[in-house]
């Protein structure tokens, strides 16, 4: 079987709490960034969202929506948890084949959403799949975060790529900042493209950076041959094969949950990559594709099929792609 794009990463089952904006239980402070909640009080949520998350399945999910062949290669276990997240897929046109139900438990997430700000817990089930890429046909590979023994995983990614002359994006997970950018520097020299939030970035280079043309091109120069950082309401910014550094605000919508944002973002620049838009295009593609998701509670039903995409950047509100300059 071909596909446009194969994942590879984490497949979790999602649970998102939407809080009310105000209650007497919980308080949201924006000025230090906490959510405080009073012990031993039941707390009732405006709404609950179930999905399927973790940005293997989340990409596949974009992508098949925008009308690509893909194909999730991950780990669950052998729970209900487990079947919601394949069913899921299926139901999405995404191939389930290459998940393995080998773990102990499915990995879950369990947020909270308040005034459009979320807080996360997460359980990593312990283990990591063999991937076996025989027979399997694509162009690209979107390598996300993977949890467990992903050091192996890795390899196995990197093998596939090489052999096969493929087309590599990479987002890092929290299991491979825990490491440290060295272990996983065979990675970023592989990678064509590199998915970073700004935060992720300092990370990576190790050092404070604060000027973000200088930033990119620190990451750059540790392997990848293009770059995007997105940085919250600043937008994004990205440096292609020609070293052109780029920025771009974020489009003026409403904002009402930020579930899947950055998957959202990513994707919308990989279908624009997949068919052949230079990386200024690619961002604009996927801020749209990301202010149609904040737009909706829960990371899947704000994606765009490719038409509905179509008419978005045809919009005067679309925003411009400027020159980045260190």
């Amino acid at each position: 079987m071909r596909y446009d794009v194969v994942t590879v990463g984490n497949a979790l089952f999602d649970i998102l709490f939407t809080l009310k904006d105000h209650d007497e239980f919980y308080t949201l402070n924006q000025n230090d960034q906490t959510l405080r909640i009073k012990i031993g009080e039941k707390i009732s949520a405006q709404t609950v969202t179930l999905s399927t998350g973790g940005g293997a399945c989340r990409i596949g999910i974009a992508l098949s929506r925008l009308g690509a062949k893909t194909a999730v290669f991950a780990a669950v276990g052998q729970d209900a948890l487990a079947q919601s997240i394949v069913s899921v897929l299926v139901e999405e046109n995404v191939e389930t084949s290459h998940i393995q139900r080998t773990l102990p438990t499915t990995s879950l997430a369990m947020g909270l959403s308040c005034q459009s700000e979320r807080t996360l817990f997460t359980h990593h089930a312990e283990g990591q799949p063999d991937f076996d890429f025989t027979g399997v046909a694509t162009a690209w590979v979107y390598l996300a975060a993977l949890g467990g023994e992903w050091e192996k995983g890795h390899e196995q990614v990197l093998r596939y790529v090489k052999a096969n002359n493929l087309k590599l994006a990479f987002n890092p997970g929290a299991s491979q900042f825990a490491k440290g950018t060295k272990s996983f520097l065979p990675t970023l020299a592989q990678t064509d493209i590199l998915f970073v939030n700004k935060q992720e970035a300092g990370r990576i280079v190790e050092k404070k950076i604060d000027n973000i043309g200088a930033l990119l091109k620190a990451l750059q120069e540790l392997g990848p041959k293009q770059v995007v950082i997105t940085d919250g309401k600043s937008g994004s910014f990205g440096i292609d094969t020609e070293r052109s550094m780029y920025k771009l605000p974020i489009m003026d919508e409403p904002v009402v949950e930020k579930t899947g944002a950055g998957d959202a973002y990513a994707a919308g620049v990989l279908f624009a990559l997949i068919n052949n838009q230079p990386l200024p295009v690619a961002m604009q593609w996927g801020t749209v594709l990301a202010a149609s998701v904040v737009s909706k509670i829960g990371g899947h039903h704000g994606l765009l099929s490719a038409s509905e995409l179509e008419e978005m950047v045809k919009k005067p509100s679309l925003p411009q792609i400027e020159p980045l300059h260190t």
